[in-house]
């Protein structure tokens, strides 16, 4: 096992003594020579062993066994590394960790890893978390100079009881966002969220509507195209004249607010309200409030009520009263 520390970068200045050989590490040998390539440095910590080659033209070095190299504030660490000092790449097998600056981590079986632009390609069994949400896959591309990755042969994020899928996606790991395309589904014990792409922070559990949105609650299903659900505290805000179809009534508002974790709502512009039951009623108003629990509902601003009533055999006819 190797007991100090020395700085690789990535192109060789000469291995005029060795090149051509290998060798395991010995605690006694001197450590291979500082080279650079353009101030991209790389600090070897540990490994098991090494060896270094020349290949057609290229030079490597072989890294075994718990190997741990540091570039700036990221760790990488892996069973086995092999770098190419020649291209300023690197491969790795086995046991794969980016530890990015301590806020997010990044596990595969594979990657390959470019020194000058830092990004990472890894493949196979591929998981991220910043300490909040996991993100799993089979194939991530990352850039670790601004901390974002992109998928695109499908995704899962789970955080909490709350799960998000999609066929591809980018996470932003400075704001916590993730942006799910294509296919997208959200769920948790209470929701089932059906869409083509959605904006979700894995810290504030807000998600954020941006195309055609299906969110059903039970009995419940929401349509918009516009608004905001956060898992964490059950409320949520749709805009662009937002629906609502219930089994036993509909709304329709340009703007709504609702409050699961308290059975409320409040319903804004244009708002109009069907009751479905036989003998119910329909009802207009600029803002109406519900209160589920108590089975309330409070119209204002000029608010009108069409109440359905029958008469023995007669069609049915509409009554029109204004309420105060």
């Amino acid at each position: 096992m190797i007991k100090r520390g020395f700085i690789i970068l990535f192109s060789l200045l000469s291995y005029s003594l060795i090149i051509g050989q290998t060798a395991p590490v010995q605690n006694n040998l001197p450590a291979p020579p500082i080279v650079d390539s353009n101030s991209k440095l790389i600090e070897f910590l540990s490994a098991e062993s090494y060896n270094v080659k020349k290949m057609d033209s290229m030079d490597y070095l072989i890294l075994v066994g718990h190997v741990k190299i540091r570039q700036g504030k990221t760790l990488l660490y892996g069973d086995s590394l092999i770098l190419n000092t020649t291209k300023n790449t690197l491969e790795g097998f086995g046991n794969i960790h980016i530890n990015d600056a301590d806020s997010v981590h990044t596990y595969s079986d594979y990657i390959k890893y470019i020194g000058n632009t830092k990004k990472a390609y890894l493949r196979k069994k591929v998981r991220l978390t910043d300490g909040r949400g996991v993100l799993t896959t089979d194939s991530l591309d990352y850039d670790v100079s601004v901390k974002i990755g992109y998928f695109k042969k499908g995704g899962t994020l789970v955080r909490n009881k709350t799960k998000l899928k999609s066929v591809e996606g980018y996470y932003y790991g400075v704001t916590r966002d993730v942006i799910f395309r294509k296919k997208v589904e959200a769920n948790d014990p209470d929701n089932n969220i059906y869409t083509d792409t959605l904006e979700y922070n894995t810290y504030s559990q807000l998600a954020n509507f941006i195309s055609p949105t299906k969110i059903i609650s039970g009995t419940r299903i929401i349509r918009t195209r516009n608004g905001n659900y956060n898992f964490g505290t059950k409320k949520g805000y749709m805009y662009e004249r937002s629906s609502i179809d219930d089994s036993t009534y509909t709304f329709i508002a340009d703007d709504m607010a609702i409050d699961d974790s308290l059975g409320l709502g409040e319903f804004r512009g244009n708002v109009l309200y069907k009751s479905k039951d036989t003998l119910g009623f329909d009802l207009l108003a600029n803002n109406i409030k519900t209160d589920k629990k108590k089975s309330a509902l409070l119209a204002t601003e000029l608010p009108l009520l069409l109440i359905k009533q029958t008469k023995d055999t007669l069609d049915d006819r509409f009554h029109l009263r204004q309420i105060f």
